[in-house]
């Protein structure tokens, strides 16, 4: 069985650094608002950036979203982060790594959780991360090979070439046999549900 990775254990993120940490306001086309406490910084040594944004604690349903985009950690509150805080979700972007981009975003889940305690409480947070296109790959990467997660929404998936661009560098098993045995997705996926294991092309 693989084992997940831990980014606890990982030396690249053991020291966020904050360089920004205070409560803002978002208003809303019906022109009501919504106020959340926004953390901003990066893993010292790295080049990943997190952008997290915490609802106040009266509205806080225990529920933190990731969104995989092309652009994270945009300074303004995005259609996303702002359907996220009025359900009451805390909202997380980061940036990647361009090698393994599922572990830097493992080590900004794993982060958000523990700043989620410390502001709400101990209780246990859910989080989920999900993304459209190609970035609905690099979220099926994440849940493959991490357990920061409870759940993935994967959105619209691209095309298979897409899958071998977003997932080439985290090499997932599936991935990896898949061109092994030179065939596409949809064959090993039927090949899988009949029970039948494919021998490599060759």
């Amino acid at each position: 069985m693989m084992k997940h990775y831990d980014p606890s254990q990982d030396p690249l993120f053991q020291t966020p650094i904050f360089e920004v940490d205070e409560w803002r306001e978002q208003y809303l086309p019906d022109g009501s608002r919504v106020l959340y406490r926004c953390m901003q910084g990066a893993f010292a040594g790295t080049n990943v950036r997190f952008h997290l944004l915490f609802p106040e604690k009266d509205n806080c349903s225990r529920r933190f979203l990731q969104c995989l985009m092309p652009a994270p950690c945009a300074e303004t509150v995005g259609r996303e982060a702002t359907l996220a805080l009025q359900n009451g979700a805390c909202y997380v972007e980061n940036t990647e790594q361009a090698e393994t981009p599922w572990k830097a975003n493992a080590a900004v889940a794993e982060l958000s959780r523990r700043k989620a305690r410390e502001i709400y409480g101990p209780e246990r947070f859910f989080g989920y991360v999900y993304g459209g296109d190609g970035n609905a790959y690099r979220a099926l990467a994440c849940i493959e090979n991490a357990s920061a997660w409870d759940g993935a929404a994967l959105a619209v998936p691209g095309p298979q070439t897409i899958l071998f661009d977003a997932l080439d560098s985290t090499r997932p098993a599936m991935t990896v046999e898949t061109r092994e045995i030179g065939e596409t997705l949809t064959a090993l996926a039927d090949w899988v549900e009949r029970g039948v294991r494919p021998r490599p092309a060759g």
